[in-house]
């Protein structure tokens, strides 16, 4: 909260009517260098406004090393959510956005989104228990397009996208939507 020229404060967000937090973008990460323990304070925070926090995850590189995705993902999933209590982790949306796809001419493959998310759900899992696990929904963002869409979420493990610059024109934000 104060006069903070060019950043948004939660409770401008809740006058306006808003409901939901994008917390932990690539871009908050690096470009503001926020860390996972004020990513923790934001999810924690958001929460406690009665807000619904959409948390970015993501590994910084490609790579088909599954095992060292999932320990970065869970430390990241750890540490940003430790400060929430687990009977509100259910109101988290979980947004996969590997770093490496963001703004990239192709997201990543459906077959990656789905191992990777099956990751995650089992992360959150082995973090929080299944039944709080199985509650949490996890998108996945990273040049999300109209051509590639439905093949990303036709795994049961991705519960939406978050789309971003293919959803800039009205038309093809249409297109992915139907």
């Amino acid at each position: 909260n104060g006069a903070y020229t060019g950043e948004f404060s939660i409770e401008s967000l809740m006058d306006m009517g808003g409901t939901y937090v994008e917390i932990g973008h690539s871009e908050r990460r690096s470009l503001f260098h926020e860390t996972d323990e004020m990513i923790a304070d934001k999810v924690q925070l958001t929460i406690e406004s009665g807000l619904i926090p959409v948390l970015c995850i993501g590994e910084p590189k490609e790579t088909t090393d599954f095992e060292w995705i999932k320990s970065f993902l869970e430390n990241q999933l750890s540490t940003d959510l430790k400060k929430t209590a687990k009977e509100k982790l259910e109101t988290v949306i979980v947004a996969y956005e590997p770093v490496w796809a963001i703004g990239a001419i192709n997201a990543a493959s459906a077959d990656h989104i789905a191992k990777i998310h099956t990751l995650i759900r089992e992360s959150l899992s082995h973090l929080f228990g299944t039944e709080t696990a199985e509650k949490i929904r996890i998108i996945y963002g990273g040049s999300v397009s109209k051509d590639n869409v439905n093949s990303i979420v036709s795994n049961e493990n991705v519960d939406g996208v978050f789309v971003g610059r293919f959803g800039h024109d009205p038309k093809n934000y249409q297109a992915i939507v139907e």
